[in-house]
């Protein structure tokens, strides 16, 4: 005789990893299964005027921070904070009405490889401002094409 399998599966990740996942998945309902196509053009963005951090349903902003550096292009990704970058392929890169989003999962990082992270960059390509939840931020930025 067999255990009965619970109901549910207990989430035992990290608040963060949920809250990039579902961010994924809200740019994925946001494009649109007719999203998928590939950009031409990378993208560099900043955030410029503000920080901001989340971390058990709470978020903060900075009083001083050093701006994120983040390229993505549809073939990489790299979030740039502070000491590393998050650093790696794209899993999934969409493009549709003017929005773009690239995500990359399971990200190492590049001074400390074992603090991995998920990473979700969406971009309005028509006014450059888009966001970044990577590791416990959750940045608007501006971006410039490469």
């Amino acid at each position: 005789m067999t255990a009965a399998r619970p109901m549910f599966r207990p989430m035992f990740r990290p608040p963060f990893r949920l809250l990039a996942r579902r961010a994924a998945l809200a740019a994925l309902l946001l494009l649109g299964p007719g999203g998928l196509a590939h950009a031409a053009d990378g993208w560099r963005c900043r955030n410029e005027q503000v920080e901001v951090s989340c971390d058990a349903g709470a978020c903060a902003v900075s009083e001083a921070h050093t701006p994120m550096d983040v390229s993505v292009d549809p073939s990489r990704i790299s979030v740039c904070a502070y000491t590393g970058c998050w650093e790696g392929p794209v899993a999934l890169h969409l493009l549709k009405d003017g929005r773009a989003a690239f995500i990359g999962t399971d990200l190492a990082f590049s001074t400390v490889p074992d603090l991995r992270s998920d990473a979700t960059v969406v971009i309005d390509i028509r006014s450059g401002v888009g966001a970044v939840l990577a590791a416990g931020f959750v940045n608007p930025v501006t971006c410039a094409r490469n």
